[in-house]
């Protein structure tokens, strides 16, 4: 059995806010004492990522005093995983009596980093300089948890299940005698190539839109009861439909993104780059980023559906009664085989 699931989305928001005590300077501050508070909504305080990712967990980060102060600043703490950081410069902001400071704080983990829990430790600095004294500052620290789950991915080349790779937790009285957790990620993300050109002694650029599409098994979410090779092969066949549907959602976006590219020239490399890129989110019209939308949610529903007619027990084409049946599981067995290489299936249509 498949339990249908959520894609899963790479992009977390964690909320980082500063408050000061007072609109005037307190006696703790001018003593050089920690004077604000962290706040952190606490369903925002860990984060889970598949592993390896397609694109960075990415946590937009921000942080408030409402004394006006010289500075606000943001880092990563001591102790923090090495492979986490802030990307990009932060963004300030002056809302009436406050200043705020924004940046993305951006996770990278690896396969070796899998089935882990780091702690990475953000902190906020607060420079005061109050009338007629020294300069002092206000450190505050806030802690969060990224755990990284292993999965496997049928593109990696060892798509092959082993119940080695069921280590989720069994449900209370479990209805089955195992459940593959699989799905779908996708990442679109927006690539440019330049080069010099000597003849114009200009920089030239291109943008296009790039797509990276996976089928993965989340380890510790498919779980086990009884084994059998019946049954282990059952569950493959999720695994496979999983990939089926990855394939067609990676050609629809494809077909729709995949002729769309920005052009750009300049005398220098990162204005070449920044006019492609504009010229590119010209071309990304309204009607195509629904188009994309809608492509993404209607083969995760086909990918989901198909994996409910994999299993039931009557219909048209009959399931296999959660391998029950072998003689439906057979035929279940050459239609994923025909789909997986490339030729047409009765039983998976384009959705």
């Amino acid at each position: 059995m498949r339990r249908p699931s959520a894609v899963f989305t790479a992009i977390a928001a964690v909320v980082v806010a500063l408050f000061a005590l007072g609109a005037s300077v307190p006696a703790a501050l001018a003593q050089g004492k920690e004077h604000v508070n962290i706040d952190t909504p606490k369903d925002r305080q860990e984060f889970s990522i598949y592993v390896p990712p397609l694109a960075p967990l990415t946590i937009p980060v921000s942080a408030c005093d409402n004394i006006f102060t010289r500075k606000v600043k943001l880092s990563v703490g001591a102790g923090s995983a090495s492979n986490t950081s802030f990307a990009g410069s932060p963004t300030e902001t002056f809302p009436g009596d406050r200043v705020c400071v924004a940046q993305n704080l951006t996770f990278s983990p690896d396969q070796a980093q899998a089935d882990q829990e780091l702690e990475v430790v953000i902190v906020a600095t607060a420079t005061f300089a109050p009338p007629n004294q020294s300069t002092v500052t206000a450190t505050n620290k806030v802690t969060i948890k990224i755990k990284t789950v292993g999965v496997k991915a049928w593109s990696d080349g060892d798509h092959a299940l082993a119940w080695t790779d069921f280590q989720g937790p069994v449900p209370n009285a479990p209805k089955d005698d195992a459940e593959t957790f699989c799905k779908i990620n996708w990442h679109i993300s927006d690539d440019v190539k330049s080069e010099f050109n000597s003849r114009t002694s200009s920089w030239d650029a291109t943008a296009r839109k790039g797509i990276k599409t996976r089928a993965v098994f989340v380890r510790k979410q498919s779980w086990v009861t009884k084994k059998s090779d019946q049954t282990l092969h059952h569950e493959q066949g999720h695994f496979n439909i999983c990939e089926i549907y990855r394939r067609k959602l990676d050609k629809k976006l494809k077909d729709l993104l995949g002729g769309l590219e920005g052009k750009g020239s300049a005398a220098t490399q990162p204005e070449a780059e920044k006019a492609a890129l504009a010229d590119l989110a010209k071309k990304v019209t309204k009607k195509i980023e629904d188009d994309v939308t809608r492509a993404i949610k209607d083969h995760l529903n086909a990918c989901d559906a198909k994996q409910r007619e994999y299993d039931r027990e009557h219909g048209d084409p009959p399931g296999t009664h959660h391998s029950q049946d072998q003689t439906a599981q057979q035929a279940w067995d050459t239609q994923i085989e025909k789909s997986l290489n490339n030729q047409p299936s009765s039983y998976f249509p384009d959705p």
